[in-house]
Parts: C-alpha cells; structure tokens; sequence
C-alpha cells in the first residue's frame, strides 16, 4: 500500500485555451458548453482537422530582455502567466521563501519544437541554420522550462517533463516530492503546449484526428476522436495545507507514441503501469 503524503496547498492556479485567458473564460465555456475548437487553419497546408488554437500568439511580443527565448510555446507561457495574477503569486512566494527554495515543474509533449520546424525550413544549402535561428537555449525540450524559470526569476529545481499525456501528473508529483524531501518550499506547476507540424501530422499519422467535430467525444475505448489543442495552465503549491489542497497524484508511464508503431490494446498495456500517492488521513 502506497504511504500517505501530506496535502500541499494550491495558493494560486489559472489556465489559457483556446477559449481565452484565466479561469473565467473557461468556466464560461464549460458552463456554456462551448469547446473553442475551429477549422484547421495551422500551417502552410493545414490537415481537414479541428484544433484549440489560442488566439494572439503570433503578434504577441515576449518583453525585450527574454526575446533571445522567443517562440510560439514560449509566448503562450508568457500569455498564461499573466493572467487570474498568477505571476504576482509566483513573485510573492519568492519573496517568502527565497528564489533557491521555488522549485520549477513543467510538462509538456511539444516544448520550442515549432521553431526548431521553422529552422529546418528556413536552412541554407549547406544545412545550416539562419543566424537568427542560431538559438541553442531554444531548440531542446527544455526551452520552456529554462524560459519560465527566468521569466519568473526562480532559482530552484527546474525540471520539464515530456512523457506524452502523463506529463502534468508527472510534474505534480515531482512537485510534491521535491517538498517532501525538504529540496523546495514551494512550487510552480504548469504545462504548455502549442501547435506544430510534428504534433499535427503525428497525430494524424496515429488516426487521432477527425475531420469533423461530432467524432470529438472522449467517451470512447479508443483514442481515437482527439483534437489537437493548445493550453497554457499554472498552479501553484507550497505548504501548509489550505482547503484547497493537492492531496494525492498517480502518474503512468506513457511513452508508447514513441516506442510503439501500432496504436493496439496490446501496445498500450505495458506502458500503462501507474504510481499513486494517496494522501494522509486527517
């Protein structure tokens, strides 16, 4: 039986979609029952799909002194952090607890990987990338995490997660265990994803997308009715607990897009072990 973990408070939280910034817009939308999908209309060629496209992002400008990190994720990041205050709550628990002791816990499955696209693109005969594109703090998984942190001015652990669809869980309890452990006081949880060829066309490539929005239901055995969305969506939690509370995660290991060729029950099965941490009785 897993042991029990002390819930930790969320002081903070807020969400960017496709249906607009903060959590009044979604809770607007849920009540509404409007999904913020649209025709396809990403890319050069755009594949006959819907899509969750977050409107603003391409004359969205990142303040001058984190330009050299600009990109479309990181740009929605920056988008999402503004919203509900949540970056006044992320300057107020650096202040509390210091930058060494605000840890960093981000998932995500696209990261800066649409600008890496674009690069590729724009090479010259030989290959090489365009001077402006010459922006290694850029093209790694780990441009969002690295962006956010100096965004934000934080000093602590910094992880970005990218194991598929598990990557939020992941950071949550990566949070909770680096508190545990006495490495942070608190933590920024978040995760972003944009829109990119890579995503769309694997997708694709996978079935997962539809070229009508009445197969959009997610009721199904399957995967096979996703949408490709983009969201930038931030928590924040420290200790002691509050009512509201993070008082459990489970996470599964999901890396079958990447290791398997078939999307079969077969396939799916092996990576879909879970770890839980259920939370400690009152």
């Amino acid at each position: 039986m897993p042991s029990p973990i002390p819930p930790l408070r969320v002081s903070a939280y807020t969400a960017t979609t496709a249906v607009g910034a903060g959590k009044t817009a979604l809770a607007d939308a849920l009540r509404a029952a409007r999904s913020g999908l649209r025709a396809n209309d990403f890319g050069p060629s755009p594949l006959p799909t819907y899509i969750g496209r977050v409107e603003g992002l391409e004359s969205l400008a990142l303040p001058p002194e984190l330009a050299r990190w600009d990109c479309r994720n990181n740009r929605l990041a920056w988008l999402g952090l503004q919203a509900d205050g949540f970056i006044d709550a992320v300057a107020d628990a650096r202040q509390r607890y210091g930058a060494s002791r605000v840890a960093l816990l981000l998932g995500t499955s696209t990261s800066a990987i649409g600008e890496t696209e674009a690069a590729y693109t724009q090479a010259d005969a030989e290959g090489r990338f365009q001077p402006g594109q010459r922006r290694p703090q850029v093209h790694t998984p780990h441009s969002l995490g690295l962006f956010v942190q100096a965004a934000l001015g934080l000093e602590g652990p910094c992880e970005t997660i990218s194991t598929a669809c598990s990557s939020s869980a992941k950071a949550f309890a990566s949070a909770e265990r680096l508190i545990r452990l006495g490495l942070a006081d608190a933590a920024v949880v978040g995760g972003v994803d944009t829109l990119c060829g890579s995503v769309l066309y694997g997708s694709t490539r996978w079935s997962w997308c539809r070229p009508s929005p009445a197969n959009l239901s997610m009721p199904r055995a399957t995967a096979s009715a996703w949408a490709r969305l983009q969201a930038s969506r931030w928590w924040n939690v420290r200790r002691p607990p509050r009512p509201t509370a993070c008082t459990c995660w489970a996470t599964a290991r999901q890396a079958m897009r990447t290791t398997c060729r078939r999307h079969t029950r077969r396939a799916w099965a092996p990576s879909a072990r879970s770890t839980t941490r259920w939370p400690a009785r009152a």
